[in-house]
């Protein structure tokens, strides 16, 4: 049960549509929601109108985001909290010291027609989460769209079934759809997603069985269904909070045409 999300913002239109997405969530979980803005520590060699650190700009900037969240998103569920040091580094703190359930983040940035070029914060987070991180698509339009149909991958094992179970939750409190994919043998397949179709609840599912690559096979489905979001298992962690992607998710989260939710499965 996700009942804890964080979402870090700078200010920037790419963490203004991670907030508004991670607003819209937990407002449909119930859930309680901290939004931090994170400033960089001061550099000692960096000189300036307030000496050699230049702490307090960015300290004072960091404080002004956080005042604009608190205006436009008033509701008791949602706190924010303002932090120093590396922002991908202390959003992964702050969700070990919370209990966070969720990270989201804006994923900043795209290169070519269907690649995403992860910036560095997204991309360490989704490595070193020590809990599921959902990425969320922020290259297309001022506000993210809805959740109206999910796409999430299974081969049916445990893993995939974390995942699955997510996914159902999340789609629940949307008011989405399932499209539940096996990439692989189509006997195989027709087996295992009755088996998933039965595991998901009274969430809308449709079941599909692609002969391809699985990574590929998600990406392009999300794409060619107009999907708002894929989900799938980390597959394997290794040390305290440490996400170590299988090969399907890290592809996933750097290709995927919409959000990437990558829920942690170990």
């Amino acid at each position: 049960m996700i009942s804890r999300l964080l979402v870090g913002t700078d200010g920037s239109d790419s963490a203004a549509q991670a907030v508004e997405r991670a607003v819209g969530l937990a407002d449909g979980l119930r859930a309680q929601l901290t939004v931090t803005s994170v400033y960089l520590p001061p550099d000692p060699s960096a000189g300036g109108p307030f000496g050699p650190t230049e702490i307090y700009p960015a300290r004072e900037i960091a404080q002004g985001v956080l005042r604009d969240v608190k205006r436009r998103y008033p509701a008791d569920t949602v706190e924010t909290a303002l932090e120093m040091g590396d922002p991908a580094d202390t959003l992964c703190r702050m969700a070990e010291e919370q209990g966070t359930d969720l990270i989201v983040v804006g994923n900043r940035g795209m290169s070519g027609t269907r690649r995403f070029l992860l910036g560095s914060v997204p991309n360490k987070v989704t490595h070193h989460a020590p809990c599921s991180v959902l990425v969320v698509n922020t290259t297309g339009d001022a506000e993210p769209k809805p959740y109206g149909k999910i796409v999430v991958g299974t081969d049916g094992s445990e893993t995939a079934g974390l995942a699955l179970t997510m996914a159902a939750e999340i789609a629940a409190a949307a008011g989405a759809s399932l499209l539940i994919i096996y990439a692989g043998d189509e006997a195989r397949g027709k087996q295992i997603l009755d088996q998933a179709a039965g595991a998901v609840g009274a969430v809308p599912i449709e079941t599909r069985v692609a002969d391809d690559d699985p990574a590929e096979a998600l990406v392009s489905i999300a794409q060619s269904e107009g999907a708002q979001a894929i989900v799938v298992g980390s597959k394997g962690m290794t040390g305290a909070a440490r996400f170590l992607l299988g090969s399907v998710p890290n592809k996933i989260s750097h290709q995927a045409p919409c959000d990437v939710l990558i829920v942690r499965t170990s």
